[in-house]
This record gives C-alpha cells, sequence and structure tokens, in this order.
C-alpha cells in the first residue's frame, strides 16, 4: 500500500472513530437524561398512590399519571397486591391480564421494563407503608422510546454526512500534503537508476517537505561529485598503473630475446625490478588513500611533534644528500592527537614532495606554530612552486601539474593521502602564501593538552 493510502486510510478511520464515538456518547447520554426524568416522575405518583392507600381504602385516587419531558399526564398503570402476591386493585389501563407478583416486581424501589399487550411501560414498585401491601406504578414508555428512535435516525444521517464530508476533506488534504513526497520518491527513482541529472527543485513546496526535498538535492550533489571523483580515480590509477606495467613487460620480453648474454640479462632483470619497486610503491599509496578515506575516527594517542618529524624525516635523509638538499626542522614541542603510523606518514609525504622539487643545494625548513587550539606544521621549499591554476586540484590523486610535481618516481598520492589522513584527524592540509620562492604547505591539527601523556610511536 503505498504512503499515501495509508495516510488516508488512518485519517478516515481515526475521524469515523472519533465521530461515532462522539455521536454514540450523545445519544446515550441524551436517553439516559430522558429515562431519569421518567423514572423521577413514576415513582413520585407511586409514593403519592401508596400514602392514599394506606390512609384509606386500598383504591387508587382520580389524581393524574406521571408527566415527565414536557409531556403528560401519561396513562396510569397500577396495581395493588396484598401479602401472598394476590391483585387487590387495578386501574383500567391494564386491559390485558395485569402482571403478577414476582421476582422482578418484588424488588422494592427498582425500576423495570415490562409489555402490557402491546404497550412497553416503564415501572417501580414501593410499600404501602403499615401494611402487607405493595403498589406497581407504571406509565409507556412511547414517549421517550420515539424520541430515541428519532435520535438514532437523526444521528445516523448526521455521521453518515460527517463521515463522507470527512472523508473527502481528508483525501484531499493527504493528496496536498503528500504531493511532495511523490515528487521526492520519483526522483530517488530515477536516481536509483542512474540518472544524476533528476533533482527535486521547488515541486515538494515549503516546510518540512520541502527542507527535505533541498536535502535530498544536495545530497544527489554530493553523491555525483563523489562519483565523478571515483571514476576519475579510477582512470587516472589505470593510467599509472600502464606505465610500469608497460615498461616491465617490455624488459621481460628483452629479457627472453637476448637470454644468452648475461650482461642483457642482468640489466633487463634491474629494470624489471624498478618497474617492480613502483608497482609495488603505487599499490601500497593506493591502499593507504583508500583506507584513510575510509577511516572516520582514527586511533587518538597523543604524539608529539618533534618525535613525528624525526621519525618522518629519517628515511628521506639519503634522498636530501642525494639531491644536495639541506633539511632544516625546527623545534617542535606541541603534541597532537592521533594515530602515530598516519601522522607520520603525513609529515613523511610533504617532506619528500619538498624534497623532490627543492632546486640542487636548495633548503626545505620546517616549523611548528600555534593557533589557538590548533597546532601549525610548515613545510617550506624554494623550488618552482605551484601555480595558481595549479593551485585548486593540487590534492587530487594522480594530479599533474604545470611544473610536473611529484612525477620523479612518486606515484602522485603523496599529497592526497596527506589530505585525508588530515581531514580523518580533524584537521587539514592547505596550500600557504609564501612571499618567496617555492611552495608552502600548512598542516592544521587539533593540539594535545599534555605534552606529557605523549606515546611513541611503534
Amino acid at each position: 500500500m503505498k504512503f499515501r493510502s495509508r495516510v488516508a486510510l488512518f485519517a478516515i478511520a481515526s475521524t469515523t472513530v472519533t465521530l461515532g464515538l462522539a455521536f454514540a456518547g450523545v445519544a446515550a447520554a441524551f436517553n439516559s437524561l430522558q429515562q431519569k426524568q421518567l423514572d423521577e416522575a413514576i415513582l413520585e405518583v407511586a409514593l403519592a398512590e401508596a400514602e392514599q392507600a394506606a390512609a384509606g381504602d386500598l383504591v387508587f385516587s382520580d389524581m393524574p399519571g406521571p408527566a415527565a419531558n414536557a409531556v403528560g399526564p401519561f396513562p396510569k398503570y397500577g396495581i395493588i397486591y396484598d401479602g401472598d402476591g394476590t391483585i387487590v386493585a387495578k386501574t383500567d389501563a391494564f386491559a390485558a391480564e395485569p402482571p403478577s407478583l414476582d421476582a422482578r416486581t418484588q424488588r422494592l424501589g427498582k425500576f423495570f421494563d415490562f409489555t402490557s399487550g402491546d404497550t412497553r411501560l416503564r415501572a417501580v414498585v414501593v410499600d404501602v407503608k403499615g401494611r402487607p401491601h405493595r403498589l406497581l406504578l407504571a406509565a409507556p414508555r412511547e414517549d421517550i422510546d420515539d424520541d430515541e428512535a428519532f435520535l438514532v435516525r437523526g444521528m445516523i444521517v448526521a455521521f453518515v454526512a460527517a463521515t463522507g464530508w470527512s472523508t473527502l476533506l481528508a483525501l484531499a488534504l493527504v493528496q496536498t500534503i503528500t504531493r511532495g513526497h511523490d515528487r521526492i520518491a520519483a526522483v530517488a527513482g530515477r536516481v536509483a537508476s542512474g540518472d544524476l541529472t533528476a533533482r527535486i527543485g521547488d515541486a515538494a513546496g515549503g516546510g518540512e517537505v520541502g527542507q527535505l526535498g533541498r536535502d535530498v538535492d544536495g545530497m544527489i550533489e554530493r553523491l555525483g561529485a563523489v562519483i565523478a571523483a571515483q571514476h576519475r580515480f579510477i582512470a587516472h590509477a589505470a593510467h599509472e598503473l600502464k606505465s610500469p606495467l608497460s615498461a616491465l613487460h617490455l624488459e621481460l620480453q628483452h629479457a627472453e630475446r637476448v637470454a644468452k648474454d648475461g650482461r642483457d640479462v642482468t640489466e633487463a632483470i634491474a629494470g624489471a625490478l624498478a618497474s617492480t619497486r613502483h608497482l609495488r610503491t603505487l599499490a601500497e599509496d593506493l591502499l593507504t588513500l583508500a583506507r584513510a578515506e575510509a577511516r572516520s575516527a582514527p586511533a587518538h594517542d597523543s604524539c608529539a611533534v618533534a618525535q613525528l618529524l624525526q621519525l618522518a624525516a629519517e628515511p628521506l635523509r639519503r634522498r636530501a644528500e642525494e639531491r644536495g638538499v639541506t633539511l632544516h626542522l625546527g623545534r617542535a614541542e606541541a603534541a597532537v592527537p592521533g594515530a602515530p603510523r598516519d601522522l607520520t606518514r603525513l609529515l613523511g609525504n610533504l617532506l619528500q614532495n619538498a624534497i623532490d622539487h627543492a632546486p640542487q643545494g636548495g633548503h626545505v625548513m620546517v616549523r611548528e606554530e600555534r593557533d589557538g587550539d590548533h597546532v601549525l606544521v610548515v613545510v617550506d621549499d624554494d623550488g618552482p612552486g605551484v601555480s595558481e591554476g595549479d593551485a585548486a586540484r593540487i590534492f587530487e590523486p594522480f594530479y599533474r601539474g604545470a611544473t610536473e610535481r611529484g612525477a620523479e618516481g612518486g606515484s602522485g598520492l603523496g599529497l592526497a593521502i596527506a589530505r585525508e589522513i588530515a581531514e580523518a584527524h580533524g584537521g587539514a592540509v592547505v596550500l600557504g602564501r609564501k612571499e618567496s620562492a617555492g611552495a608552502r604547505f600548512v598542516v592544521r591539527l587539533p593540539g594535545a593538552t599534555m605534552l606529557g601523556e605523549t606515546r611513541p610511536v611503534p
């Protein structure tokens, strides 16, 4: 059953039950009031007749019968019984055989209904004081029964009319309320089938449903961006993998052709090993990037920035010496919370990027700064820098800028990995402004409260 149908059915059922209970309650209250007024009138006449019978002969007086609900007096149906149940006197209204004194008529002061001929009567039995007699007095129920029947018919007509009107109103209201839901469901179906151009726009209306429509549109926008980024990533990864695989294939083919010459075979194997190392580096970086993107809450040890920099720089010192680059690690006293291995990888990627792009005899400067509750690690190099056109995309996986940053033996994933790790730790990596030549990368991370709690990187 559709959502609209369920809402309409619930609204109609609720309205019908509510109206039915309300009408039934009104009818019951009205009928109870009518009967109470008749009972009071019957009891009043019965006590008066019993008092008169006790003072004189056991006969009924000429006083009028009960009158109630602005109607009357009613015909007076009366019987006087002696102690053994014999009828001593009765009114002329009893054309048929009057009722005998049984268990029902022996209940003093309790009202009950019975039928005499074709007439339904309401009756009560009282004592005749000072004598072993009892007096039954009754009046026709015809008036209150007719009123009850008329009220029931009127209530039924009113109930049907109210229910019909409420049903039409509920259907129109549900149609209006759920129009936005239908639009959202239709767009969701198109998106599920692969159409990422579908949008809800203003069709969902205003209020909460309109806000839901805008949120769904935003979600579709983000989904489209994620899928587009995924397609670019796959294309770039395939392109990056193609080069080392092709080189490896060529080297192995060459080794096969020159298998008789040991020197050529050695060179071919060396080339194949270089291509394999490149493939392994690329695979490891792809795995690291995937893990960094999936991680939402890294383990939060408190790590000293100085120790992280030392661990990140140690495997890169030989690389810096080969390129004639001097690495300067400034004083660092702060601590940051996070996963030590990931933070070391983050800083190592930035240091390697700076070393690879510093000129022969150049310098890479690293320093720590504070910005409120955050720690900044600034990495400067004096290389060619990053152009304005490349700045917006420098952190995309496999992106190659005009200056070919990261092209020397790297996978093209270093900066992308650094950014993902920083964001997973509640921070960021940005390209900073630098007045002199070169590039500046700034890592911004939340600071730890106590340096004394730092733990060594395992």
